[in-house]
């Protein structure tokens, strides 16, 4: 069952790449832009980190992870029968 839901993430890493890297973009504007406004921080050092962390600027290693992901779970579906149970 797991292999089929790791399947998935990994067909939606790699064919959703820009959405996925356009809405982490967007999320991590949004609540440096809340903690800059002083809204509190939710953890310890918060606005340092997403500072010193931005999100990546190209899809290209979300495709990469989406493309490995896919393949591994392809053939672990492929080597246990497509089996539910794991």
């Amino acid at each position: 069952m797991i292999q089929w839901a790791l399947l998935c993430v990994g067909l939606v890493a790699l064919f959703r790449a820009d959405w996925l890297v356009a809405r982490r973009h967007a999320k991590h504007a949004a609540r440096l832009a809340e903690i800059n406004a002083g809204a509190p921080e939710q953890l310890f050092e918060e606005r340092r980190e997403l500072l010193a962390y931005p999100p990546p600027r190209r899809a290209r290693l979300v495709r990469l992870f989406g493309a490995v992901t896919t393949m591994a779970m392809a053939a672990a579906l492929f080597v246990d029968g497509g089996a539910a149970g794991g």
